[in-house]
This record gives C-alpha cells, structure tokens and sequence, in this order.
C-alpha cells in the first residue's frame, strides 16, 4: 500500500527530468540511505492530514532530497525510491532506520538552531 501511495504521488511529477527512466546507479551506503529516508517521509507526508506535521515533513523531505542531488547528481528518483520502499517491505528494521532518518534530520536543525549561540 504505501508502495502505491508514493507512486502516485510521484506520478504527477514524471515529466521532470529527476524522473527519468534511466536505470539507477550503483549507490553508496550513505545514498541508499537518504533514498529510504526519502521514500518513507514521502510515504508519511502522503498520509497526514494535520497540515502543520506536513510542513515539518516536507522540511525533511527536501533535506534528503538536498542530500541525494550532493551524493547521486542525476539520480532517477522514481526508480530509486521504488527500489528503496522494495526495502522496506517486511524489513523488520523498518522502524529503527524511520527513526535513524528523523534522528540525521532533528540534528541537522538542531545544528542550525545552535548556530548563532
């Protein structure tokens, strides 16, 4: 479900050139990572009706996002994050990488909250 859920929302955006289908490149651990991070907040954003909770994923979103044009420039996210929710199915460590994603993110904003003190 959530595999179809992320389609359709990705499937509004195929014109673009990120979502080319080109086949995706060998990525590295870190890519793989902020390719699942981005699949499952993409997924939860699709999901939540409280627009003020969307905001903040949204923020996420756009950080791995950020984070996989620096590492994978050119990537093909439609394959990409179907192959990272494909992951995701069944894994028993679903929740403990969920919360390792949000955990790299709180930090990050933790950081630039830090900055001016």
């Amino acid at each position: 479900m959530y595999k179809l859920v992320l389609l359709g929302a990705l499937a509004a955006s195929t014109s673009t050139s990120a979502f080319s289908a080109e086949p995706t490149p060998q990525l590295s651990p870190a890519a793989e990572q902020d390719v699942r991070c981005l699949a499952l907040v993409l997924v939860a954003v699709s999901m939540e009706k409280d627009q003020a909770k969307q905001q903040g994923m949204i923020a996420e979103a756009w950080y791995f996002a950020g984070r996989l044009d620096a590492e994978a420039p050119g990537i093909a996210l439609k394959p990409a994050l179907t192959g990272g929710l494909d992951s995701m199915k069944g894994n028993p460590q679903a929740k403990e990488i969920g919360a390792a994603c949000d955990g790299a993110f709180q930090k990050r904003g933790d950081d630039l909250k830090n900055l001016g003190g």
